[in-house]
């Protein structure tokens, strides 16, 4: 099953996710999930081999990259046994792979999405059946500055709009089923686009659409088409019936929509 796009990839116990690094080779990283700690293999797309081997927290699931390539960010789930290990976010220096912080958030951690500028990074977490937390944090102390409890949250796909403004993340399952928009200044919920089960989410890079792939209905899943101006749906793409959407990715002019399915790729 393909379950991510060109910079992430999620599975259930690996991550792919690729980075460009100025005055560098393309470097690929993957991140084994379930091991404490998790361990990111750093590879040479060149040749495939592995150069390097970071060591990060418990449960790894994702990560992101600054802007200008030289921080990496991971969530760690943690555990939930007892006395368990809390969610955290491992910073990493990419060119020496040492460890620059670890941010103690302290939630099971699901999703993370970080501003354009490099200066706040948002995670999701799922804490208890319809039950999470949306966290910000500041790049620039590596301290949680904000956490917001969100009944019904489920913990899923985030999108950031570039001038980092409003925060979208899926809910479901106990709470308004859909995209939360959220205002990232008081981490308040601005509206909820009422859409079944969300897999993915991505923001045009000028802004004004968010593309969400869903279980439509009755057939299959869909792509909705939201303006972020109105957070109103506009369109709906049907994809194949017997495809199960996951991640969403748009590419750097625009031009293109990537959707992850069963065991393809669709392009729009």
């Amino acid at each position: 099953m393909v379950r991510g796009l060109v910079l992430s990839s999620f599975g259930y116990c690996l991550v792919a996710f690729w980075a460009v690094i100025p005055a560098r080779a393309s470097v690929g990283y993957i991140v084994n999930c379930c091991d404490n700690p998790s361990t990111v293999g750093v590879y040479a797309t060149s040749n495939d081999q592995q150069t390097a081997e970071w060591n990060v927290g418990t449960n790894a699931v994702a990560a992101v990259f600054s802007p200008d390539g030289k921080t990496a960010y991971i969530a760690n789930q943690g555990t939930n046994g007892t006395p368990g290990v809390p969610g955290s976010i491992t910073v990493v220096d990419v060119y020496s792979g040492a460890t620059v912080a670890t941010i103690q958030v302290g939630y099971s951690l699901e999703w993370m999405v970080l501003s354009k500028d490099g200066s706040r990074l948002y995670v999701d977490s799922y804490d208890a059946a319809y039950y999470g937390h949306v966290v910000a944090i500041d790049t620039a102390t590596n301290t949680v500055s904000q956490a917001v409890e969100f009944p019904g949250l489920q913990g899923g796909p985030m999108a950031l709009t570039p001038d980092g403004s409003t925060l979208y993340t899926a809910s479901g399952y106990g709470g308004p089923v859909g995209v939360l928009a959220i205002d990232t200044g008081s981490l308040s919920v601005i509206t909820t686009v009422s859409i079944n089960t969300v897999f993915g989410l991505a923001i045009t890079p000028d802004g004004k659409y968010l593309y969400a792939s869903a279980f439509g209905s009755p057939t299959g899943v869909d792509v909705a088409v939201i303006d972020t101006s109105t957070n109103a749906v506009v369109t709906t793409i049907p994809l194949s019936a017997t495809s199960l959407g996951a991640s969403v990715q748009i590419s750097p002019d625009g031009s293109m929509v990537w959707v992850s399915e069963s065991s393809f790729i669709t392009v729009i």
